[in-house]
């Protein structure tokens, strides 16, 4: 931003869009201060048709724990925060949202907790890893299609 003197906006309360065909709502940090700076991360819900999807950033379990209060919200994907680090907030987010497929954004399993993995299965969750390849999602509102490439 600061190099391409880019404009930008921080946001400092939730924001909401909705349109015929869906709806985003962009939750933003509740403290003003954080000790790690991926709890600032923005949490994205993004609503089409028959789904809904997350994506969480880089958020850690301080910041997650902040969206699990307010959410109850079911998804049918998530983008799994931080690299596959697996805390208790995952699992409590994971339990109550009925998820059906994951993302994770890593270089390489090496990176991802065993637990996450174990908590994907238990739960019927399809994971899908970056390090196999691009991730892309289509969907029309009803169908839904994720391919790996």
């Amino acid at each position: 931003i600061t190099e391409n003197d880019v404009d930008y906006e921080v946001l400092t309360e939730d924001y909401y869009i909705e349109e015929d065909y869906g709806k985003v709502w962009i939750n933003v940090p509740t403290e003003e201060k954080y000790e790690k700076d991926n709890n600032y991360s923005l949490i994205t819900s993004v609503e089409f048709g028959n789904h809904k999807f997350l994506l969480t950033g880089d958020a850690l379990k301080e910041r997650l724990q902040e969206f699990n209060a307010i959410s109850t919200d079911k998804y049918t994907l998530v983008k799994v925060p931080h690299h596959g680090e697996y805390n208790m907030q995952i699992r409590n987010f994971m339990n109550n949202s009925e998820v059906e497929y994951a993302v994770i954004t890593t270089n390489n399993m090496g990176t991802v907790e065993e637990k996450l993995p174990e908590l994907l299965t238990e739960l019927d969750v399809k994971p899908y890893y970056t390090f196999n390849g691009k991730v892309v999602v289509r969907t029309d509102g009803n169908k839904l299609e994720i391919t790996q490439k």
